[in-house]
């Protein structure tokens, strides 16, 4: 489940000092640490911060600013390990001492880890004085490992800590179905479309029966109708909700439509994935549930490791050429947005989605997701988590599919056969398949992936 945040504090990500108060930040550093914050040390405080920042590149480094009421309350700052790409540093976390344990620390660190993974951090590593009991206690109680203690440069006692972010946080937003079942019948409501189930069919013909894998199989839209037609599938979700609807569905078929079918719940990303099929189906959308390049690159690689010779990868997602759109860059403005709807049992769900901070030449996005469950009698349930994504490019689907990870990939070419692109329009904010969610700006793209060998 991905970790939830506070709902009070509001956040900022800075990636240089451009609209940063460094004399907030100073102020804030020399309270916490018990100094005396006048003048002279604040703004000392002030050109160290601001000497630091500007040492190093925007996408290599970001400041996770925590506010309550326009006052900043909490922040930390992660910059990228100068040996490993994928390696980012979790540098410094400070807390408003009248903020403490009220989950601000692990709210500005979960942001940073969003921010880091977005860019392509799989490892955080971070390091906190040995006779800190508190933050010690901190960090293994975000699930960093303890690496043991060790003596710094200064001849400090450190204690090393890491953490694996893959399985911290293996997915941006598979999970907000799992909040309440009652998100899975919103989904329901919105997905009822048919045409690419239709695609499938005619793409498919018909005379033999196919092994079949959906990663993102979610209530059994897609995969529940190629049953119907004979097909053996495998479907993996990581929603436990999405796939209880899925079973369901699949108990009110005939038993032999059942039979054809197993559901697994799965982590795509730290999961292995079954293999020996002759398609693999990610549709839907399902790129949008992965929230950077290295996911989405991986799912890619993984299809193809999972096909038999001969096999196809069916690739079914809206993209996004160019820069990011303009309707992503909003920042600061909570819009309403998918899950939202009633129920049959008269429960209301809101959904609700802020940009906290975006890139617009990579196209990665950060966001802050809300999801409220009211029943009929008044209790209500509500959750905030992060979420990060990437809209892909036709030219990134291609480029993966063709070359892949050299490491994990196996040694074969891709061919892409364009199939009849959607004319949706950029502006309808109703694409496809989760992407109310988000904003627009995409068109809709279908793709047969053939893996050569």
């Amino acid at each position: 489940m991905l970790p939830h945040i506070a709902k009070d504090v509001d956040i900022t990500v800075h990636t240089s000092t451009d609209g940063l108060n460094l004399e907030a930040v100073a102020t804030l550093n020399d309270l916490a640490w018990g100094g005396q914050s006048n003048e002279k040390a604040i703004r000392k405080k002030v050109e160290k911060l601001r000497k630091r920042i500007s040492q190093l590149p925007p996408d290599r480094q970001g400041m996770i600013i925590g506010r309550s009421a326009g006052t900043i309350v909490g922040y930390c700052r992660v910059v990228q390990d100068e040996r490993d790409a994928t390696c980012w540093v979790l540098r410094e976390l400070v807390v408003h001492p009248d903020w403490r344990r009220r989950a601000v620390g692990k709210t500005v660190v979960i942001w940073a880890i969003s921010y880091a993974k977005a860019r392509g951090a799989t490892i955080m590593r971070s390091q906190t004085h040995a006779d800190n009991l508190a933050s010690v206690a901190f960090h293994e109680a975000m699930g960093f490992q303890n690496e043991g203690p060790f003596v710094g440069e200064d001849g400090d006692r450190l204690v090393g800590f890491s953490l694996d972010l893959d399985h911290f946080m293996p997915s941006p937003c598979a999970n907000t179905y799992d909040v309440d079942a009652h998100v899975a019948e919103i989904y329901d409501q919105f997905e009822t479309q048919t045409d690419d189930v239709a695609l499938l069919h005619s793409l498919m013909g018909q005379g033999r029966s196919l092994r079949i894998l959906e990663p993102f199989c979610g209530s059994g839209r897609i995969l529940i109708p190629l049953a119907a037609d004979g097909h053996t599938l495998v479907g993996l979700d990581q929603a436990q909700t999405m796939l209880d609807k899925a079973a369901v569905k699949l108990g009110a078929m005939p038993a032999e439509v059942g039979r054809r079918v197993k559901l697994v719940r799965a982590d795509v990303l730290a999961d292995p994935w079954p293999a020996g099929f002759d398609l693999v189906v990610l549709g839907g959308n399902c790129f949008y549930e992965l929230g950077c390049p290295r996911e989405q690159e991986h799912c890619i690689a993984s299809a193809l490791q999972a096909l038999k010779a001969g096999g196809h990868v069916y690739v079914d997602n809206d993209h996004m050429e160019g820069t990011l759109h303009p309707s992503w860059q909003k920042l600061g403005k909570r819009i309403t947005r998918f899950p939202t709807g009633i129920c049959a049992d008269g429960t209301r769900v809101e959904g609700t989605t802020e940009t906290v901070w975006f890139d617009t030449a990579t196209r990665l996005w950060l966001a802050r997701r809300g999801v409220t469950v009211t029943r009929t009698d008044g209790r209500a349930n509500c959750i905030d988590m992060v979420q990060y994504k990437h809209p892909v490019s036709k030219d990134e689907v291609a480029g993966w599919a063709g070359t892949g990870s050299s490491s994990s990939r196996p040694s074969a070419t891709a061919s892409a056969i364009p199939i009849r692109p959607s004319r949706r329009g950029q502006s309808s904010g109703r694409e496809r398949r989760r992407i109310h969610c988000e904003p627009s700006g995409t068109t809709d793209i279908r793709v047969l992936l053939r893996l050569l060998r």
